[in-house]
């Protein structure tokens, strides 16, 4: 076996996969200059200035809400959590009625809820 044939053929591999890398680093980098710099241009910087802030005006009477259909054993507490985060998500900009909370069916059989709770118990 010729040693020296060797040597020379691990050196240029070696030095081939970091000249890649480094050249893969560079590409990587140049991307994310070229992201930065079309997020930070002036025709998006319009768009990300924050709202100017309103005076409070006064808001009308709200309107008789519908009737809320809850079905039985969800508590009041629940509603009012379900009620909050669907607000939250909403904003201010849209309006929303809720008109029903219902209990969301299983998509699962129980043997299946059983198996996947048995295999991802903690140790």
């Amino acid at each position: 076996m010729d040693y020296t044939l060797a040597g020379t053929v691990v050196l240029s591999g070696m030095s081939i996969v970091f000249v890649v890398l480094i050249l893969l680093t560079l590409i990587v980098m140049a991307f994310g200059k070229i992201m930065d710099s079309t997020a930070n241009s002036p025709k998006n910087n319009n768009k990300q200035a924050p709202p100017a802030v309103k005076e409070a005006a006064p808001t009308p009477a709200p309107k008789a809400a519908p009737m809320q259909i809850v079905e039985d054993g969800i508590s009041d507490e629940v509603v009012a959590v379900i009620s909050a985060s669907i607000a939250a998500m909403m904003g201010e900009s849209k309006s929303f009625v809720i008109k029903s909370v219902k209990r969301a069916k299983d998509a699962r059989p129980v043997w299946s809820m059983a198996g996947m709770q048995q295999n991802t118990n903690p140790f």
